[in-house]
């Protein structure tokens, strides 16, 4: 492999990888498996395993859990005890340090784009589910999802693309990102509350810029597609068929 071409794998995981989002007016990026109320980290990992997911890389070192801060205020939804519980089952797991990790591959069919599942138990319960997948061309997408009682309540989703700069060289390459940013509060299997927000800028910076840029709200039409997915990614390995028809939108191998 030559080094542009190392390079060029390891920098679009950058895009996704740095914490990042909006959290409560004023917070700096989460850094969390799940980010927070607005943050991500995307990068299709190596081998699946039962025991512990594996080792996050320096771009997604911000995302071990417990260290994120809340998520983002309830915009519209000032005093909703709902959007209250929530956040509050939220910090309950990002406050968890003993969580159990394991992570299975995903591999689209033809080699169009993969990814991996990283799931984090308490008690065998699934607490956290993140869903990082790389399709075709540039373009990258983290699901990350939050659970109570077997029942998803909060959902992060970052989806996005990167080129390369063309005023970059390839001694010292850059790449330019562009990300969307979607969280969906769910109560009794119904999104209640869904934002959006978006940046456009240097891969190195796009944390920063997501951090920075202003909440919108969303007309939700992306929570049922991902309210799916994470009902499917509780069956765990067992359940990879069905994941990846979801993510990969074929019949996978």
């Amino acid at each position: 492999m030559t080094i542009r071409s190392a390079i060029a794998l390891a920098l679009p995981l950058l895009v996704l990888g740095c914490g990042r989002g909006d959290l409560a007016p004023g917070s700096s990026s989460p850094t969390t498996p799940a980010g927070s109320a607005g943050d991500s980290g995307a990068r299709p990992a190596a081998t699946a395993t039962t025991s512990a997911a594996p080792a996050p890389s320096r771009a997604e070192a911000s995302s071990a859990p417990g260290d994120a801060v809340s998520p983002g205020a309830a915009e519209g939804a000032p005093g909703d005890p709902r959007i209250d519980r929530i956040r509050k089952r939220y910090q309950e797991i990002q406050a968890d340090k003993g969580l159990e990790k394991s992570a299975f591959r995903l591999e689209c069919r033809g080699g169009e784009g993969g990814g991996e599942v990283r799931l984090h138990r308490k008690d065998s319960a699934v607490s956290i589910a993140e869903v990082h997948f790389g399709g075709p061309g540039h373009n990258e997408s983290v699901h990350r999802f939050y659970y109570d009682r077997g029942e998803v309540v909060f959902i992060l989703h970052d989806t996005g693309g990167w080129s390369w700069d063309p005023k970059s060289t390839p001694d010292e390459p850059e790449t330019i990102s562009s990300t969307t940013q979607f969280r969906y509060y769910v109560h009794e299997d119904r999104p209640i509350l869904c934002l959006k927000k978006h940046a456009k800028g240097s891969s190195r910076e796009i944390g920063a810029l997501l951090d920075r840029a202003p909440n919108e709200p969303d007309d939700c039409s992306g929570a049922a597609a991902a309210q799916r997915l994470a009902s499917l990614v509780l069956g765990g390995e067992k359940a990879s068929d069905d994941v990846k028809r979801a993510v990969c939108g074929r019949s996978s191998r």
